[in-house]
């Protein structure tokens, strides 16, 4: 982007066209934990914020830095991507109730570009049919427990059905105290519950490798959390907001 294209930017910025007394409510949501035993030499997790400003909603994403080599592999040349330690942090951008947003890379050196929120959505497995399965109704669950000074949470324990050859049981948690929350696994459970469905837990059975040998029991969660984060890291989102709504006005 030319230096005459920020200054009207920079402009809305100062004059604080983008921002307003409204809070700006930051959540990190669907943190994806796959443990085996327990040992996190074995776990992989994933993980994206999420951040709702007046009519607006942004997704920040982290993925590694990938530094790609040309190799030979026998007689031919093939590319070969070696994760660094560097992480990339995007930005996708959508008005409330849009279909289409606009993604950056970088607010300085790479231009925005718009992106399909349903594609979005997918990759960051909170679609439709995702969403689906985890709020699907499970029948009367096994145990209930409820816990917290103010009896703020419940947890559900769900036995597999009869026959079930991978899942082993499955696990919901309800926090009233989350109840501020936009996002949602499933509203339909919130509602029934007058509580938010944070967490969901499915533990699964042990299974055998090709060589036969039985693997331990692996657990996956899904979880809504919130976040605490700092003025400069608000200032960032803010500016992401800023600039989404400049390059929205001049359609991009």
């Amino acid at each position: 982007m030319s230096f005459k294209k920020i200054i009207p930017y920079l402009i809305i910025l100062l004059m604080g066209a983008c921002s307003s007394q409204k809070k700006l409510k930051v959540i990190q949501f669907l943190t994806v934990e796959r443990n085996f035993h327990g040992q996190s030499v074995d776990s992989d997790s994933s993980s994206f914020k999420i951040a709702h400003y007046n009519n607006c909603t942004l997704y920040e994403v982290q993925s590694i830095k990938g530094n790609v080599t040309t190799e030979f592999v026998g007689d031919s040349l093939v590319n070969k991507v070696y994760p660094s330690k560097d992480f990339i942090t995007r930005y996708f951008v959508v008005k409330n109730g849009a279909k289409t947003g606009i993604k950056y890379d970088s607010l300085v050196t790479n231009l925005p570009r718009k992106f399909p929120l349903d594609s979005l959505l997918e990759m960051l497995t909170i679609n439709e049919g995702n969403l689906k399965g985890l709020g699907m109704d499970l029948g009367r669950p096994a145990k209930v427990k409820i816990e917290g000074a103010n009896d703020d949470v419940l947890i559900e324990h769900y036995f597999a059905k009869e026959g079930s050859s991978t899942i082993d049981s499955i696990y919901r948690f309800y926090d009233k105290r989350l109840n501020d929350i936009g996002f949602s696994f499933s509203k339909k459970l919130d509602s029934e519950k007058k509580s938010k469905l944070h967490k969901i837990s499915y533990i699964f059975l042990p299974t055998k490798n090709k060589n036969g040998v039985l693997s331990a029991r692996s657990k996956i969660d899904f979880e809504i959390k919130k976040i605490s984060f700092e003025r400069r890291d608000q200032e960032k989102l803010i500016e992401v907001f800023g600039r989404f709504k400049y390059d929205s006005k001049n359609q991009l």
